[in-house]
C-alpha cells in the first residue's frame, strides 16, 4: 500500500481533537506540509486542511502557488537534477555550434567538439562555458539551488536547450519558497501565543 498521511480535522473551537488548538493544527500543518514538499511528494491532503483553516495570514500567492502544486504536483528537487544531467549533451552542443559566418578554424573546432563534446573551460563567471561548468557541478553535488540559479544566468544569456527544464525548475522553486514563507507565518503565529 501507499503512505498516506492522515490530516486532523479542523474547527474554528479554540480547542480540538485532544486539546489541540488551531495554532498547534496549525505548527502541525506546517510540518507535515514541509516534509511532504521535501520529499517531492503531493500536497493534496495538506491544501485541504488549510482551506479548512482559511490560510490564516499566509499571502494569496503563496496560497495559489500551493494550490496549484496540489492540483498539478511538481517535479521534486531530486527528479529535476536527474532530468538536469539529461540537459548536459544538447547544452554543449548548443555551446560548440559554430555560427555560418565563423572561420575555417572555428568549424573545424566546431565539428570536433560535436564529436567528443570538448569544452572551453575559464572566462568570466557570466560566460556559458562557467555557466555550463557551474550547472554540471551543481548536478554533481545535487545542489538543486545552484542548478536553477546556473540554469537561469544560462537562459538569461540567450542560450537554448533549458527551456523546459527551467520552466519545471521554476515551479519548484517557487513553491518551495511558497512552503518557506507559510511555514514561517505559523510558526511566528504559535512564537506571539506562547
Amino acid at each position: 500500500g501507499t503512505d498516506q498521511v492522515v490530516a486532523p480535522s479542523v474547527t474554528n473551537q479554540p480547542a480540538v481533537n485532544g486539546g489541540l488548538d488551531t495554532t498547534q493544527i496549525g505548527l502541525f500543518v506546517a510540518a507535515g506540509l514541509l516534509a511532504e514538499n521535501l520529499a517531492g511528494r503531493n500536497l493534496e491532503v495538506w491544501a485541504g486542511v488549510l482551506d479548512d483553516l482559511q490560510w490564516p495570514g499566509v499571502d494569496v500567492a503563496d496560497r495559489d502557488i500551493i494550490r496549484g502544486a496540489a492540483r498539478t504536483p511538481v517535479d521534486s528537487r531530486a527528479d529535476l537534477l536527474s532530468l538536469g544531467r539529461l540537459q548536459l549533451a544538447p547544452m554543449v552542443q548548443i555551446l560548440n555550434k559554430a555560427t555560418d559566418g565563423s572561420g575555417l578554424l572555428e568549424q573545424a573546432r566546431a565539428r570536433l567538439a560535436n564529436l567528443i563534446q570538448l569544452r572551453r573551460t575559464g572566462g568570466g563567471i557570466d560566460q556559458p562555458e562557467t555557466v555550463l561548468t557551474s550547472f554540471e557541478r551543481a548536478l554533481d553535488n545535487a545542489d538543486f539551488d545552484a542548478a536553477f540559479a546556473a540554469a537561469t544566468m544560462w537562459s538569461s544569456a540567450g542560450l537554448d536547450g533549458l527551456e523546459t527544464w527551467l520552466t519545471a525548475a521554476q515551479r519548484r522553486h517557487d513553491l518551495d519558497q511558497a512552503v518557506n514563507r507559510l511555514v514561517a507565518v505559523f510558526v511566528q503565529n504559535a512564537a506571539g501565543q506562547s
